[in-house]
């Protein structure tokens, strides 16, 4: 093999190699349930039936009725929102989810889980509620910055 074929042939396999590489981003991207740093993605979902179905249905979807229309009584509480692709939880980055679930909710209803979770079970939680979004609203989402485990309060 002459010096020119060999050259050739390392180029391409550069090539080939980047175009792998880039795949295997695109991939991750696609499909957030490949990565749950730290714990898997049956860690996070096991974790949230334990912990966030009750509230926010099985596969996050929502209880019964419209969450954007306040509860009877007068004290105009909403319930609890799906956290799923059709409502907003994919609006906020994971530090804000992340800060939600471990102190709990503004107006009380939704307790904290500083106690109950540490945080990198919080996390993946987390982890596992992007993989109930669309694609588009994850690849949204993320731009709008990652999390850490050490970063979530307690």
């Amino acid at each position: 093999m002459s010096d020119r074929q060999k050259s050739r042939r390392g180029t391409v396999t550069r090539i080939v190699t980047g175009i792998m590489g880039l795949m295997v981003g695109v991939l991750l991207l696609a499909w957030p349930q490949a990565w749950a740093n730290g714990l898997d993605l049956a860690d996070g979902k096991s974790l949230y039936v334990e912990q966030c179905q009750e509230c926010h249905g099985l596969d996050g979807e929502g209880l019964e009725g419209d969450w954007q229309e306040p509860l009877p009584g007068p004290d105009l509480k909403y319930p609890p929102p799906p956290l799923d692709h059709s409502a907003h939880a994919w609006h906020h980055p994971d530090s804000q989810l992340a800060e939600i679930i471990a102190q709990g909710g503004e107006d009380g209803r939704m307790p904290s889980f500083k106690e109950r979770l540490s945080g990198r079970e919080i996390q993946a939680i987390i982890r596992y509620l992007h993989t109930l979004w669309k694609p588009e609203q994850f690849e949204w989402q993320q731009a709008l910055g990652q999390l850490e485990p050490a970063e979530i309060k307690h």
